[in-house]
């Protein structure tokens, strides 16, 4: 009897352990940060240099900015310009993220705006680049100028985290090596993960093969338990899977689960070979097996 009732005590906790397993979808990011409407209709001179940054009219930009120095109005404005859902954006962040490159130049260079200036969710003008695909010679003139490839918003993503995610991406290899050779954090850590972690859980080989070539750790835990492993088998992803593999990921670790657990309660019988020829063993007691026995039970 004492051991039936402690079965019947555990069960809910395991129930609880094998649901996280099977239904676990990692927040990556916000709600997204931008919706640039250049049709605003707003009249006021915030709408006007908004309108003009989003469209890289560079020419109504310089006669704002000078009516602005005639009235006595400080450029400080410029890095607080709220959008039609009210939403507070720097005048360089709207351009990076437009991908306007001679409007970037002017607020740099011209109005000496902050290139590593906090935006909307702690955001920078290089992470706005990345979201708006920004081509390269945008995050070369922000980090020729000092953006710090590093700087994280409020919650700890940098750019090589949204790039992660980020499948068809323009020249994937090009930016992200251009960010690694400006001293990337590789493993920079977030809330969620690294930007390997997050590579892993959308199946994005491209970026897994050029985070592992600059010696991402294919073993590093997030929230006690999501190595990039765990997160490839949870986007049945093979061949993110076999890549981690061959840079050294750990086979046999894991709890509740081990990632050949994992494998098995999805069916992925590609993943489970390859655990298994690189060593994974079967024979490792974990929670999660116990909890199947005790539901099927």
């Amino acid at each position: 009897m004492a051991s039936s009732s402690s079965s019947s005590r555990r069960l809910p906790v395991l129930r609880e352990i094998l649901l996280l397993l099977l239904s676990f979808k990692p927040r990556l990011f916000p709600d997204t940060l931008f919706g640039v409407d250049t049709e605003s209709t707003l009249r006021d001179q915030a709408g006007r240099i908004f309108r003009a940054v989003c469209e890289g009219d560079t020419t109504s930009m310089k006669t704002l900015a000078k009516q602005m120095t005639k009235e006595g109005k400080s450029m400080d404005m410029l890095e607080e310009i709220r959008d039609t859902q009210n939403r507070s954006l720097g005048a360089l962040h709207l351009a990076a993220f437009a991908g306007k490159l001679e409007m970037c130049k002017y607020l740099i260079r011209k109005l000496q705006l902050d290139v590593n200036a906090a935006a909307e969710h702690g955001s920078s003008p290089l992470v706005c680049a990345i979201y708006g695909s920004a081509p390269i010679p945008i995050v070369k003139l922000l980090l020729d100028r000092g953006a710090d490839p590093n700087r994280a918003s409020s919650e700890g993503f940098t750019v090589l985290h949204v790039l992660a995610t980020m499948q068809e991406y323009p020249d994937l290899f090009g930016v992200v090596e251009l960010l690694l050779s400006r001293r990337a954090k590789v493993d920079s850590m977030s809330t969620e993960g690294t930007p390997l972690h997050f590579a892993a859980q959308c199946g994005n080989v491209g970026m897994m093969e050029v985070l592992l070539k600059y010696n991402a750790n294919p073993d590093r835990v997030v929230q006690s338990f999501y190595a990039p492993l765990t997160l490839a088998l949870f986007a049945s992803s093979f061949k993110c899977v076999e890549l981690l593999i061959k840079a050294g990921a750990d086979v046999n670790a894991g709890s509740p689960a081990t990632p050949l657990t994992i494998a098995a309660m999805d069916g992925l019988a590609d993943c489970i070979k390859c655990l298994l020829e690189a060593g994974a063993d079967p024979n490792i007691p974990d929670e999660a097996s116990f909890l199947c026995c005790c539901l099927a039970y």
